[in-house]
């Protein structure tokens, strides 16, 4: 007989490990966070700002799937510019997107001046 599929309860327990000093616990976490985000998108809403300071980190390798993780719990909170500008600038090669050449580097710069227009201007 197969064993049931164990769905955790909580992501509490995944949530403690991104304060960590250990970049392999917090991609561990973030592997599995983006596993059960639909389910526990309100207790992930709690540590947001560790997740975000995550993908803002240039060091950090997982950063993409930071934003990813963040992207879908701002969806589900109805931030749709925070999930666009996530979505498009940050989460990179883990999103995938069926355009024509081109649109899609026009549509993200336009998405940027909209989200964030001091990045537009005198260079």
């Amino acid at each position: 007989m197969a064993a049931a599929a164990v769905m955790p309860s909580s992501a509490a327990g995944l949530l403690t490990l991104l304060d960590d000093e250990n970049d392999e616990l917090k991609h561990y976490a973030l592997v599995h966070l983006n596993k059960v985000v639909h389910e526990f998108w309100f207790q992930i809403a709690s540590y947001i700002g560790s997740v975000e300071a995550l993908y803002e980190d240039d060091e950090f390798k997982d950063r993409e799937l930071a934003a990813l993780i963040a992207s879908k719990v701002r969806q589900q909170q109805q931030d749709s510019v925070t999930v666009l500008a996530l979505q498009m600038l940050h989460a990179g090669d883990l999103l995938t997107f069926h355009c024509p050449a081109g649109v899609l580097s026009s549509w993200r710069a336009g998405l940027c001046s909209d989200v964030c227009p001091r990045c537009w201007g005198p260079f």
